[in-house]
């Protein structure tokens, strides 16, 4: 088969192939695959387009082959999504030190990642996720290598929902990621989360969601001044949430499912562009601070459930007017439920104050002990509220 330096397009069995390799400087997958037109101002010489599975059975596709039908001095986009490949990631890929764009998504590729990836210096998107996506493959197992650390323009990493194991190489401090995923692993990576990723000043979103890593949340990465997203939950971390995180424009934060504990602190003020807090199932203790009713724009979930928190329902919670759902059940709250929760945006969804030491305003049930002013929210669908009967001043 003649090597292709256009672009080759495969569909098996219904599921989409896809490898690019083309002369193209353009990033963009959505301008390289309009047949026909020119990328980013240069024609594409040439074409093939195979849309018929082959006579061979889709299980006996190896990434080995594929490769051996492209020009590893010419390709520069690689990309392979949904398509039972067989066998593991071959050292050859360090021969295509043209690649900017490798997808391996989804594709049941085994074995280890290769330590030759290091030597693609020009990629800047790499994903290698959902390898055991549907369970019946182990997905890439071992460890992350440390030679990805040299991929020092890569902004992506996926390596999502795989078997990997070991720790997170500190070496991918020296790229320049904006995402880095490595969430959901079989076996979980283990270890600390290693504070020089703080180095990554462009990082936007960090997923290590559901591993096995332990230790304490690295204040470094409160260096990270773009970061979005941290999702840290489903882990073994401990001790206090560093201070620093709070100065963040955090939009997004999830911590749940961890042993974290310590007090919640006032600084949670600071997080004026969070969109959802989720820090439900540690061990923090104390007070809900009443600046968490100076959050404008919380407009989608606050859960601290699951904790031993104590104190009253702060009244400043009434301030939230975008929330769609609080969850502070399963603590030790006591006092009354504040009328000011009338005041939250009638579209809320949930208000689960469940499974705490909140009281009724009488000994008996007959007596309203929900404040009337909750009517308002028209749009509730789970109200979970269990009391202590007694007065709040007993």
């Amino acid at each position: 088969m003649q090597r292709n330096k256009g672009i080759l397009i495969g569909c098996l069995s219904l599921c989409a192939l896809i490898l690019i390799a083309t002369r193209s400087g353009s990033s963009s997958w959505g301008n390289a695959v309009k047949v026909g037109r020119r990328l980013n101002g240069m024609p594409l010489k040439k074409r093939a387009k195979l849309d018929r599975a082959p006579t061979s059975s889709p299980t006996h596709i190896t990434l080995a082959g594929y490769l051996n039908s492209l020009d590893s001095e010419t390709t520069e986009q690689l990309e392979v999504r949904s398509v039972d490949l067989t066998g593991t990631i071959p050292p050859a890929i360090g021969q295509f030190t043209h690649l900017r764009r490798l997808v391996l998504h989804n594709t049941s590729l085994e074995g280890t990642i290769p330590t030759q990836m290091g030597l693609l210096t020009g990629l800047e998107h790499l994903d290698l996720s959902e390898q055991n996506y549907l369970g019946d493959t182990p997905g890439l197992e071992g460890s992350i290598p440390s030679e990805l650390g040299a991929l020092t323009a890569l902004r992506v990493l996926h390596l999502r929902r795989n078997d990997l194991s070991g720790t997170i190489p500190s070496e991918l401090a020296n790229t320049n990621l904006e995402f880095l995923d490595l969430s959901d692993q079989g076996p979980g990576l283990t270890g600390n989360i290693p504070g020089e990723l703080g180095n990554i000043s462009s990082l936007k979103g960090l997923y290590l969601e559901h591993n096995s890593l332990s230790g304490t949340i690295p204040s470094e990465l409160a260096d990270c001044y773009q970061l979005l997203d941290l999702y840290l939950q489903e882990n073994h971390l401990n001790g206090p949430i560093p201070t620093e995180i709070f100065e963040l424009g955090l939009d997004e934060l999830f911590l749940q499912d961890n042993s974290l504990s310590g007090t919640l602190p006032s600084e949670l003020e600071n997080l004026e562009y969070i969109a959802t807090i989720d820090l439900s199932n540690n061990r923090f203790s104390g007070t809900i601070p009443s600046e968490v009713g100076n959050l404008p724009d919380l407009i989608r979930t606050i859960n601290l459930s699951g904790n031993y928190i104590i104190g009253t329902i702060p009244r400043e919670i009434g301030n939230l007017s975008h929330i769609q759902a609080i969850d502070l059940s399963d603590n030790l709250i006591g006092g009354t439920i504040p009328s000011e929760l009338g005041n939250l945006p009638p579209g809320i969804d949930t208000l689960n104050l469940g499974h705490n030491l909140i009281v009724g305003s009488h000994w008996t049930t007959s007596e309203a002990v929900i404040p009337s002013e909750l009517e308002r929210l028209t749009g509730l669908r789970v109200l979970g509220v269990e009391f202590l009967f007694g007065s709040a001043e007993e």
